[in-house]
């Protein structure tokens, strides 16, 4: 990741560190670290976890699903696509916006995405947009962009408003629902994205915002089969 690890304390497990100077050239705090370029690891696990969760790639098949949820969705693709060639697009929005996420994580808006989008549907023929996203301000945009080529799953969707005193989707759905139906509630928004993330890998081409876990299972279930894929970088826009 191009990071320096140092070291900082005065111990190094039983070990005093001005002892095992000594003896060894340690990496330790140079001087020009400031807390601008510098942030603490204080429990290792947690960056170990992380690590390890970045490295192991997703293996998600459609045997994932019942035979009788699986025969729901096929039929649903059939009924709302129809035959046609669709490309698949998927943008995240109102948590990870709200949460300031960068890198790969940071996604890209709808402004950046349209140009490439309609590059792909004049090219190669795309005679339908699916869409897939949480985010209503960005369904709004996107309707407004292509028409009646849009299509998108009735979900239940939210705008980075609501994330005025909460940083992630999780926290907004306990604030909004009733204990007694929050169960339910999740389900149903579960489900409702699977039936996305299906007809997101049945189509032709894939263009996704950034990098998230939809985009990890829509690949894996696709199987490298698409004709066109990219994901974006919010930070130069490719």
């Amino acid at each position: 990741m191009g990071l320096r690890v140092i070291y900082k304390g005065e111990q190094a497990g039983k070990y005093p560190l001005h002892e095992l100077q000594k003896y060894f050239r340690l990496a330790l705090s140079p001087a020009d670290a400031t807390p601008q370029n510098t942030f603490k690891i204080h429990h290792m696990t947690a960056l170990v976890t992380a690590w390890l969760f970045a490295k192991t790639k997703p293996a998600i098949t459609e045997d994932l699903f019942t035979d009788s949820f699986r025969a729901d969705l096929e039929e649903y693709h059939d009924g709302v696509i129809r035959g046609r060639k669709a490309l698949g697009v998927l943008i995240r929005g109102t948590d990870y916006v709200a949460s300031k996420l960068g890198g790969v994580r940071q996604m890209a808006s709808v402004e950046q995405m349209i140009t490439t989008i309609r590059e792909w549907a004049a090219r190669d023929g795309y005679e339908v947009i699916f869409l897939a996203t949480e985010d209503e301000t960005a369904l709004e945009q996107m309707r407004e962009a292509f028409g009646d080529k849009l299509i998108a799953v009735a979900q239940e969707r939210h705008t980075l408003e609501e994330f005025t005193d909460v940083r992630i989707i999780n926290d907004l759905e306990k604030k909004l629902y009733q204990e007694e139906e929050y169960d339910s509630r999740v389900m149903d928004t579960t489900i409702n994205y699977f039936y996305a993330l299906y007809l997101l890998f049945r189509c032709k081409g894939f263009i996704a915002s950034g990098q998230c876990n939809g985009v990890d299972i829509v690949l894996s279930l696709n199987g490298g089969r698409f004709e066109n894929y990219a994901r974006f970088n919010a930070d130069n826009g490719d």
